[in-house]
């Protein structure tokens, strides 16, 4: 909820920059239309996760990992609560990479036009993540594990396991991150440090949720792959020429 407020703060304060054309130009028509859409897939995604019942203690004597896919079943001997609060930590670090960007003059001059479009990449993400949830209702790894007490599994969450939000958000803001930073600075060799820890941070944070017995491979996989292209995207559909080294 605090996420969507947030987004939706950020789209009002830029509005009226939907006209300026920097480097990275903003299509009113187009832009109002994916910021609408990504808004309206969150709240109707949040409603979806609202509306979960934690599933009854009867069924879950029919949660078999045999039925799982070969791939994920490894991922339900684990639960570790420190372990997911460490992958917290990881998706918050995550936003170091974008903010690495706003010592650039380039980016705090365009800041409004560079943060609708990062708003329209959040809410994407935020939207398909959890739409996603709420029409899958994946049951978690741990649902699966037999020393994780019936109390602990009585609860709406151990139904929202496809696919990873941390991850998810965790690869859009440091693949949109290094995205930017190779337009500004095209040819620092930094950047490829910059891009190497972008892979990483939303890779270390997929490891926590699948040790923490939060997600399967192919929750986090899928996450990963979808916060990565978001984090790509947009910044290269809104990019009008080759933005300037700045000095």
């Amino acid at each position: 909820r605090l996420l969507s407020h947030t987004l939706v703060s950020c789209w009002l304060l830029c509005a009226a920059q939907l006209f300026a054309q920097p480097s990275h130009r903003l299509h009113p028509l187009a832009d109002g239309l994916a910021l609408s859409a990504g808004l309206g897939m969150t709240l109707a995604g949040y409603h979806l996760n609202q509306q979960l019942l934690p599933l009854p203690p009867a069924n879950l004597q029919w949660l078999n990992t045999a039925a799982l896919p070969r791939i994920d079943r490894f991922a339900t001997a684990f639960y570790r609560p420190s372990v997911a609060t460490l992958s917290d930590w990881l998706a918050v670090a995550s936003v170091a990479v974008p903010a690495m960007c706003l010592r650039s003059d380039y980016v705090r001059q365009r800041l409004p036009t560079l943060g609708l479009i990062a708003a329209e990449g959040a809410l994407w993400t935020s939207g398909l993540t959890l739409f996603t949830k709420g029409l899958t209702q994946r049951a978690r790894p741990y649902m699966y594990n037999g020393t994780v007490s019936v109390v602990e599994k009585m609860t709406a969450d151990g139904r929202r396991s496809f696919f990873s939000g941390h991850v998810a958000m965790a690869a859009y803001a440091t693949f949109a991150g290094a995205s930017l930073y190779s337009q500004v600075y095209p040819d620092r060799p930094a950047k490829w440090v910059i891009w190497a820890a972008a892979a990483l941070l939303p890779a270390a944070t997929a490891w926590g949720r699948v040790a923490a017995g939060k997600h399967f491979l192919t929750d986090v996989a899928a996450g990963y792959a979808v916060g990565a292209s978001l984090g790509v995207l947009p910044l290269r559909l809104h990019r009008s020429r080759p933005a300037p080294v700045p000095h």
